[in-house]
């Protein structure tokens, strides 16, 4: 029962931390400064932009662990890292909640007599 505690309180850590990097990942990337512009014209060059997310996440998963080890974080600690990389994935790769956003408004249409 204690894994099952220590597996939601990472969970709820990842989620509650990815919503706080993401707004201010994209606030950085909005910004003036536009911080990962560069970043994004290398991936929108890329072919297999599918393959290199997936070999990306593998990669933040075993830096988030080895960040974990190295300074002893608990599970609360994981998940804020873990939190942190999949919402600098999400707005370099423009995937998840920094995807572009169809207008999906209601068109008026003109009626003519």
């Amino acid at each position: 029962m204690e894994f099952f505690y220590e597996f939601l309180y990472c969970v709820v850590a990842a989620i509650a931390s990815g919503i706080i990097f993401y707004i201010i990942l994209s606030v950085l990337d909005e910004s003036i400064l536009q911080l990962f512009k560069p970043i994004k014209k290398v991936v929108s060059k890329l072919k297999r932009k599918a393959l290199i997310r997936n070999i990306s996440f593998l990669i933040t998963i075993v830096l988030s662990v080895l960040i974990k080890d190295f300074f002893k974080l608990g599970v609360v600690g994981f998940g804020i890292i873990i939190g942190f990389f999949n919402s600098f994935t999400d707005v370099i790769f423009e995937t998840g909640m920094a995807a572009p956003k169809k207008d999906k408004g209601f068109k008026i249409k003109k009626i003519e007599k």
